[in-house]
């Protein structure tokens, strides 16, 4: 009888746990299937995925043509305390060309071309510089300006030469000009349509006169091309923008 009883007590034991083994083994087959499922998922959208380009560039062609206009807006409205008597730009002196610096050098001596156009506002000097300059492809010179007026150039740039820059006296001044330098026309394969920017003034570092109409002082030994310099100058700087460059393509 003891060992009957315990024949039968055994079974349904046994029974149990083969029972509880197999919903522990389906719950890990759904779960495996669920997950296989949930990996496969991104895969499946990733592939129904369409991937979109942007069109390559137009091309470029070699060569843009140009306006650049210099603006005068240095006159008794915009300068009402500094303003010198007969004050006027210079002829104008652009260049296209291929090198930063082909024209000047901030923080670099003037050449003496430069010179010349700052302190009297002579170009021969400076235009023969630029024709013995092999990454200068041309030059334009322009006419005085006094008070408000503005002087248009043309000029056809490629792309390994797109640069312009360009400078004029501030008349009467010891050695002060204004200009814009090194500015491309062809960036990042494409030509540019316009730009305009601020006349920026400079003191070639050849004259040591401290006013408008200081008379002639050679700064010796000469002095790199920079800012400004002089209270003068400081305070003509300060009263208001001389002018601005429009470049355009036509």
């Amino acid at each position: 009888m003891r060992s009957t009883f315990k024949l039968s007590f055994a079974f349904p034991i046994a029974a149990a746990a083969l029972v509880a083994v197999g919903v522990t083994a389906a719950a890990s087959t759904v779960a495996t299937i669920d997950g296989a499922a949930a990996a496969n998922a991104p895969a499946e959208r990733i592939e129904n995925q369409t991937q979109t380009q942007e069109p390559p560039p137009a091309p470029q062609p070699a060569m843009a043509r140009y306006r650049v206009t210099i603006v005068s807006t240095w006159t008794a409205a915009s300068h009402p305390t500094t303003l010198p008597s007969n004050s006027h730009f210079s002829p104008t002196v652009v260049a296209a060309h291929g090198e930063a610096g082909d024209l000047f050098v901030r923080g670099a001596f003037a050449s003496p071309g430069i010179e010349q156009m700052a302190e009297s506002g002579g170009t021969s000097t400076l235009r023969n510089e630029l024709a013995g300059d092999p990454t200068v492809s041309s030059v334009r010179t322009g006419t005085s300006i006094s008070g408000a007026g503005e002087q248009s150039f043309e000029i056809t740039l490629d792309q390994g030469a797109s640069m312009v820059s360009l400078v004029t006296m501030l008349a009467p001044s010891p050695d002060w000009f204004v200009g814009i330098r090194d500015e491309a026309m062809f960036s990042d394969g494409a030509w540019s349509s316009s730009v305009t920017l601020d006349l920026r003034p400079y003191d070639a570092g050849t004259d040591s006169g401290a006013f408008f109409r200081s008379p002639n002082a050679d700064t010796n030994p000469p002095q790199v091309i920079s800012g400004s310099r002089d209270a003068a100058f400081d305070a003509a700087i300060a009263e208001g923008s001389f002018g601005r460059v429009v470049i355009e393509r036509i």
